[in-house]
């Protein structure tokens, strides 16, 4: 019924093509809300006890929750600006956020991983990828 409801079934009645990659979703949402939970900073269990494991976790958090952000970003962008100029902004922005690479190495690496990954899902495997409505639709 869930399946029905979602738009998961195929028209032969059975789980259509849809169902996999809705499964992915929901597993990568679950772990990414166990990876938040392991990086929260857990309290001392002696009052007195201090130090730099104290907060130790809030950082890995943060930056859990600037990447949620951004994905959020992406998802939203994605429609209107298509999958070539949003993704290749999130990884820029990820990949200089994270590893604190020059913006001009961020942007190249961006731009190759992007590119590749069109290339393998668009052309080799024919996959329609979002061109985004300020750009004329889907490719």
């Amino acid at each position: 019924m869930l399946a029905l409801r979602l738009g998961l079934h195929s028209n032969l009645g059975g789980i259509g093509p849809g169902a996999l990659p809705f499964v992915i979703g929901i597993g990568l949402i679950l772990s990414g809300v166990v990876v938040f939970i392991q990086t929260a900073p857990h309290n001392a269990t002696d009052p007195g006890e201090s130090g730099p494991s104290d907060n130790a976790g809030w950082s890995e958090n943060k930056s859990s929750m600037v990447n949620f952000a951004l994905i959020a970003l992406l998802a939203v962008a994605l429609p209107w600006i298509g999958y070539l100029v949003a993704t290749t902004g999130y990884v820029c922005i990820a990949t200089w956020g994270r590893s604190r690479r020059k913006i001009l190495t961020a942007i190249a690496y961006s731009v190759v991983i992007v590119g590749v990954t069109y290339l393998l899902f668009a052309k080799l495997f024919a996959v329609p990828v979002p061109v985004g409505s300020l750009f004329g639709g889907v490719v």
